[in-house]
């Protein structure tokens, strides 16, 4: 293997991966299927003067198929706003749980506390656009549109970008030409995937009265683009933005959009993709983007229902001109919508659907329920903007430690390594080199270190070459991009990266090798540990600082029903010519000794589910002298290669949580 080619980290235990892989799935599928359903949903009311920012309770019965809402909860009465102007449109969840909302009528912006009435924290921001709004990807920003552009910008597209924390800084920015055939298309409607990728619905279909007919700006029909900001903030334009329409078709009235992580698991897991549900006019499309945030990316409407007359639909909305066009999903499998007309959300469930998408007549469910008259945008429930997107209230803490991998992509993954007292994080991810490089299907491994804050850590990319197998050769270690890891709970989190040379980019999910070990994690949100010699606050990186530039990740998991260790080695050929190779174990521990089975993985490609090869190469067992000290020695069969290491803590005051532990028993 080349030892200068493109990197990666990772294998898992593969017993353990492959039962995840053969049981997960199936699992998710019952959930998804046999429950009922419920949450809440946060709303704004556009042409009332009061009570215009509410939320209420739904819940959706699939026995005896039913819609009902509870009792409304005010959260802005419209207090503030100039008399007969408080009508509300976008609103969203900044990260700190605050609501930031578009009071439309009167051109303002404001921000929130959702669990109290009227608790204005800013605001109002203005002679701002505030028609419809979304998170700025980096997350310290948000961008908003206005129903016609032209009327705020003069001649041109545009958009604005706004700080959140506080309701200050912004610019106004001209939207970029269409980039193929240069023509100037508004932006009504942001959304972001998963990897933060940035797509917008550009027009909204309606005419526009008294606009002048020279405008260029297409209000006749609308559509769906991708849109590059480039480095654009509340504080520059950057003159770098794209925007690609990627449907060559119109989708008259298109209006709102939520990106559904539903439909994205859905379909093909090894095909790169995102899934969107689009609103238009009482009509519901399912848009799927292939290879998003690629220059080759494209979209097609998958499938579309027509509420007005689809059969399942049709005979259950109000009478009348109905404008079912401002909707959300849950991320389950259903949809909710809002007709500002007639005061009534439509739920649209095909979380059953045989052909993985929204129509499918036979296994869809459709129901309507009143709810409030005027009622305008429902604020997202997934991605960007939602308030469950940005993880749950707990912070990430040293039970975070130990193996995660991307079921999708096994026999890759990650070891993570945290030292809570300055929130510093350490990973080591085992992966191959790409499809496409000319040593591909290599093994190769990465390192991402930096700090941690709440349930989030940004942290920066390193690749390490040059080494040879268990010996003190100096190496070279350089920085080739960022990481970002989000963590949902004690058992589901989400990796973005970022390769600065190449620009490949991309994310995946994350959950435990070893099911179960999250309990740490747990108990460190207030239930007892316990702990036997070999305990959990084992968990972390390891190395021996005579070949610095080396080491090994280890997650140790004792359980009643057996207690476990999986280890993952990271090391060169035995050569500094043959690169980097990653090796894993595992196995049963007892007391302060763990002997267990080593094992080589082979045959993968970066980030992909390409079929890998795993092998028995030799053993190894570990003894720990105490909670930062330990001799492992080895004997590698296939290398005829045997020796000893002496080990220690990569971060030394990553042994609190052992001691602890030990000192609880």
């Amino acid at each position: 293997m080349n030892a200068n080619s493109r990197s990666a980290l990772g294998e898992h235990a593969p017993s353990v991966a492959r039962l995840l892989l053969a049981t997960i799935p199936l699992l998710w599928v019952a959930q998804v299927v046999l429950a009922d359903a419920s949450g809440t949903i946060v709303y704004t009311k556009r042409f009332d003067d009061d009570n215009v920012v509410l939320e209420v309770d739904w819940n959706y019965v699939r026995a005896a198929p039913s819609l009902t809402f509870g009792t409304p909860r005010v959260i802005w009465t419209g207090a503030g706003a100039p008399g007969g102007m408080a009508g509300s449109d976008g609103l969203f969840y900044n990260p700190a749980g605050e609501l930031v909302v578009g009071n439309h009528e009167a051109s303002s912006l404001w921000k929130f506390d959702p669990t109290q009435t009227n608790a204005v924290i800013d605001g109002p921001a203005t002679d701002a656009l505030a028609f419809h709004l979304l998170l700025h990807p980096n997350e310290e920003d948000f961008l908003a549109t206005s129903a016609f552009g032209q009327i705020t910008c003069g001649d041109v597209a545009c958009f604005g970008v706004y700080d959140h924390t506080p309701l200050d800084a912004s610019t106004i920015c001209a939207a970029p030409l269409e980039s193929a055939t240069q023509d100037l298309l508004q932006p009504v409607t942001f959304i972001a995937d998963e990897n933060l990728n940035l797509f917008a619905i550009f027009s909204d279909g309606r005419d526009c009265a008294g606009c002048p007919e020279d405008s260029g700006i297409q209000f006749g029909g609308g559509g769906f683009a991708s849109f590059d900001l480039a480095n654009t903030t509340s504080s520059n334009c950057s003159g770098a933005m794209q925007m690609t329409r990627l449907i060559p078709q119109e989708i008259s009235a298109a209006h709102s959009v939520s990106w559904d992580p539903f439909l994205s698991n859905a379909n093909a897991s090894g095909d790169p993709h995102s899934d969107f549900i689009l609103f238009a006019n009482s009509r519901v499309s399912h848009v799927r983007v292939d290879d998003p945030g690629t220059p080759g990316a494209s979209a097609q409407v998958v499938s579309t229902v027509d509420m007005s007359t689809e059969g399942i639909c049709a005979s259950l909305l109000p009478g009348g001109t109905n404008e079912f066009d401002q909707g959300a999903v849950t991320g389950e499998g259903i949809a909710l919508v809002g007709d500002e007309v007639s005061g009534y959300v439509a739920l649209i469930d095909y979380s059953q659907s045989a052909n993985g998408t929204i129509l499918d007549p036979q296994n869809t469910v459709c129901l309507t329920a009143l709810l409030a008259t005027g009622i305008d945008d429902i604020g997202p429930l997934t991605g960007l903007g939602a308030l469950h997107f940005y993880g749950t209230p707990f912070d990430i803490n040293a039970g975070h430690a130990g193996a995660w991998y991307n079921p999708v992509t096994s026999g890759q993954g990650q070891f993570v390594d945290i030292e809570p007292a300055s929130k510093f994080m350490f990973i080591s991810w085992f992966t191959y080199t790409e499809a496409d490089d000319p040593d591909a299907f290599e093994q190769h491994w990465f390192t991402a270190q930096g700090n941690y804050s709440g349930n989030r850590a940004n942290l920066d990319l390193f690749e390490t070459l040059g080494g040879q197998f268990d010996d003190p050769q100096a190496v070279a270690t350089n920085k080739v991009g960022e990481v970002a890891i989000k963590f949902d709970d004690c058992g589901q989190g989400h990796l973005s990266y970022h390769f600065t040379g190449s620009g490949l980019q991309g994310g995946f999910p994350m959950q435990r090798v070893i099911p179960g070990s999250g309990d740490v994690c747990e108990d460190l949100n207030g239930q007892a540990a316990q702990a036997v010699d070999i305990n959990a606050g084992m968990d972390g990186s390891w190395f021996d600082p005579t070949t610095s530039g080396q080491g090994f990740f280890i997650d140790a998991y004792p359980s009643p029903g057996g207690d476990f260790i999986f280890v993952s080695w990271f090391t060169y050929g035995d050569d500094t010519a043959s690169g980097q190779r990653w090796l894993t174990a595992q196995g049963a521990f007892a007391g302060s000794v763990a002997e267990i089975d080593v094992f080589e993985t082979t045959g993968g490609s970066f980030d992909a589910p390409t079929p890998t090869n795993t092998v028995p190469v030799g053993t190894l067992s570990i003894d720990f002298e105490d909670c930062n000290n330990a001799q492992l020695s080895y004997n590698l069969t296939d290398d005829g290669a045997q020796g000893d290491i002496d080990l220690t803590r990569v971060i030394p005051a990553a042994g609190a949580l052992c001691e602890e532990l030990a000192a609880a028993r």
